[in-house]
Order: C-alpha cells, then structure tokens, then sequence
C-alpha cells in the first residue's frame, strides 16, 4: 500500500466557490469547483461571441438585401433608357420617312400637275392648230404675191405626238428599280422635254400663222383697204395653264391665237370684198381705162375688163353678196349685179344666159350667167365692172389681190 500523496509544498491550493440561493427561508448553497467555473465563464463567453455573430449577421443581411435591391434598381433603370434611346430612335427614322415620303409625294404632286398642265395645253392647242393646219399645209408664196411661179412650200405641221419613244421607254425601264428620286428625276426630264417639243412647235406654226397674215394684210392693202389691227373685245380674270418650265409653251399659244385673229380678220376683209376671177380660162381682152371704141373708133372710157371666152363659160361671182339685178341693162345686154358686203357691186354683162334671180343669195365662185355676145358687143366675152360706190373703179387691184390671197388663205 502506497503512502497517501502529499500536496507539494509550493502548490497553490485554490478555494472552492460556494453558491448561496435563498428563496425565503430556504437557503442553497452550491459548491462550484474552478473547473466548473471556468466551463460556464466559457459557454458564457461562447454564446456571448454567438450572439454578437448573429446579430452581425442579420445586420449584414439587411445590408445585403439593400445593396442587391440597389444594383437591381440600377439595372431596371438601365434598362428602361435604353428602352427610351431605342424608342427616340425610332421616332427619329420613323419621322425621317414620314419627311421623306412627305418630300416625294410633293415631287409627285409637281409631277402629275405638270403632265396635267401638257395635257390641258394640248386639248387647248388642238382647234388652234386644226384652225392654222391648212395656212401650214399651202405653199408659201413668193416675195412678190403675183408672181408667176409661189416659193417652195414649208414643211407641213405634223401635230403633237406626247408619247415617249422607244428609247426614253427602254431607258425609263433600266432605272424602275432604282432609287425613287432617280426615277422622278427620269419622268421630270421627259416631262421638260414634251414641254420644249410643245413650245417649239407652237413658236414654228404661230411664226408661219404670222407671215401668212402679214402677207394677206399687205395683199388687201393694195387693194385699197386695211385689215384692222384687233376687232375682237376679250377679258376674264388670268388661269395659268402650267408650271414655270412650261410658260414659254403658255406664250406659244397666246401668240398662235394672236396670229390666228389676224389671220381671221384677213379672211373676213377678203370675203367682204370682190377678190375671185369671174371666169377662169379666158384671156384678157381689153383692160379698164381710156381706149378706142370699137364701135365708134373714138377714145372712150371703158369701165371694166373684158374676157374673152367660149359661149356658155361659166361665169363666176367674185364674192359673197346679193343679187340685185337680172335681166337685160341696155348696152350691157343680158347683165347680172352683186351687192357685196363691202358695199361694193359689180356687174357681169354680156352674158347669154343668167343663171340667178333678183334677190338670190351667191357665194364666191357660183355660177350666176354664162358667156355670150348681147348687148353692145362684138364677139363672146364677159365685160366685167368693180363698182364703189356708183362709181366703176380698175378691177385689176382686186383680181390681183384675189390671186396673192388664193395661196395666203
């Protein structure tokens, strides 16, 4: 048997600690060894640093929680600008195509107005050009309105034709699939070219319209009367026919018109007056003045102009009017007169037979007697007498101004 142990002699011996409960007049007392001490100042310790830790946790939590809510805030946001800057984007393109078709529907819009404003001037240019066609069509005549052979005639005028030509269609064709400004640019050329093609023609017939006038004006002037210079009266407020490229068109009509009211009021002198040949194929006999009588063998005034021709020859009336006198006028044998709207009368005598009666309405070139040898006559022919007022005037100015007005109108 061993000895029992003796503490060592410098070992520190630490006293226990005792726990005292009292709960009314109970008392407790509880022993704590160190061991047990410093066990419960661990686990205390121990849960201590386990609540701070936990209360560290659940604030880094709510830390968390805020910055995860923050960045997706920022993302949201992110994205509903982006959103935004597409969305202004495709205003932006959307308005751009908005203006660019705005852009082309005006260019059409100009377009379409001017192939209106061609066509309008082409169903306008239409009478006007049926109206002047035949001034076009006759040959030109010469410098001198008698002379015996007229000037080589002009081209005549072809019309309009406003339908493109194989080649602008074919080239019209290559461009179909190219940008739309390509293409408008291709129709506005065209356009300008019908355009220029209208004015040319028009500035070419109204100049041809011109000269004709001009020449009848000056034809009826050695006659002895003037065209007047305008009796039309006109008015009405100003409608233009097209746009800016096409106005020198717009004044090739204006100008065509004018002259074709020239060329009008020539016509009208002329129809007015005893211009036409009153038998056709016949030789000039005797002339009007002083010659010898062929009776009496003495100088004597003759009043007219004698043809002369085959019995029963057509004898013709120099111009419109109204028969005024039929039947047998002493000398003049069987005689026939025309009133004329100009006031002027003329006589055909001679004639062997009389075709009309007193009061009937003739027109130039009808047929109103025939030729033959009543009368004081000595062989078949026509005396023809130009009357102005009452008096027997030359009809040579007349028969020569009828001849330069046959190629003018």
């Amino acid at each position: 048997m061993k000895p029992a142990s003796r503490p060592p002699l410098f070992e520190t011996v630490r006293p226990a600690h005792t726990l005292t409960i009292s709960s009314g007049a109970r008392t407790r007392s509880i022993r704590l060894r160190p061991w047990a001490l410093k066990t419960g100042i661990a686990a205390l310790a121990l849960s201590a640093t386990g609540c701070v830790a936990l209360a560290a946790l659940i604030l880094s939590g709510d830390n968390v929680a805020a910055a995860f809510k923050a960045r997706e805030a920022r993302t949201v946001s992110a994205y509903e600008e982006r959103i935004s800057d597409l969305r202004r984007q495709l205003d932006h393109a959307a308005s751009r195509q908005v203006v660019e078709q705005q852009r082309i529907a005006a260019r059409m819009e100009t377009i379409l107005e001017r192939q209106r404003a061609i066509e309008a001037r082409a169903e306008l240019m239409a009478p006007l050009v049926e109206e002047a066609r035949p001034a076009v069509l006759t040959p030109a005549p010469a410098a001198s309105a008698y002379a015996a052979e007229p000037a080589p005639a002009r081209m005549p005028f072809e019309g309009f034709d406003l339908r493109t030509d194989r080649a602008s269609d074919a080239r019209l064709a290559l461009v179909e699939d190219a940008p739309r400004d390509v293409l408008l640019d291709t129709i506005e050329a065209k356009l300008a070219v019908a355009e220029r093609h209208q004015a040319a023609e028009l500035d070419r017939l109204a100049a041809e319209v011109e000269m004709r006038a001009a020449q009848a004006a000056s034809v009826i002037e050695q006659a002895g009367y003037t065209v007047p210079a305008d009796a039309s009266a006109m008015g009405g407020i100003f409608i233009p026919l097209g746009s800016a490229g096409s106005e020198k068109a717009d004044e090739g009509i204006a100008r065509l018109s004018g002259a074709l009211v020239e060329l009008r009021l020539s016509r009208e002198v002329a129809s007015s007056l005893p211009l036409g040949r009153p038998v056709n194929g016949a030789r000039r006999s005797s002339a009007f003045g002083v010659r010898t009588d062929p009776f009496l063998r003495r100088q004597a005034l003759h009043s007219g102009v004698d043809y002369a021709a085959r019995t029963g020859s057509p004898v013709l009336a120099t111009g419109d009017g109204e028969v005024v006198r039929a039947g047998r006028n002493g000398g003049y044998g069987l005689a026939v007169e025309i009133r004329h709207p100009s006031g002027h009368i003329t006589r055909y005598a001679h004639l062997s037979a009389i075709d009309v009666a007193l009061g009937d309405l003739v027109e130039r070139g009808e047929t109103v007697g025939r030729v033959g040898s009543t009368g004081r006559s000595t062989g078949p022919h026509l005396h023809y007498e130009v009357l102005n007022e009452g008096t027997a005037v030359d009809p040579a100015p007349y028969l020569n101004a009828g001849r330069g007005l046959e190629m003018l109108l």
